[in-house]
């Protein structure tokens, strides 16, 4: 989980290199943050709740940050399909 969220959150950074602001970008980012600050809930306390609100905004960051490569949302996706709430 520690290696997707670096993944993720170097991806994002490293489309803030570029000049003026883009809303693509904007977008991702605002979902990155919403997915650290529930990663971090669910790290504090891992019950099934916060297992599947990760689980419902790492989805949305998949599905909606065009910044991912599609080998990059391909992997994401794997590590939702592995991820079990129980």
């Amino acid at each position: 989980m520690k290696t997707l969220s670096f993944l993720l959150l170097c991806t994002v950074c490293l489309s803030c290199g570029k000049k003026g602001v883009d809303p693509a970008a904007a977008s991702c980012n605002e979902s990155v943050a919403r997915y650290q600050t529930t990663i971090n809930a669910y790290a504090a306390s891992p019950t099934a709740a916060n297992c599947l609100a990760v689980k419902s905004v790492l989805s949305d960051v998949v599905n909606k940050c065009t910044l991912l490569s599609a080998q990059e949302r391909a992997e994401y996706n794997r590590e939702l399909d592995q991820m079990t709430c129980d």
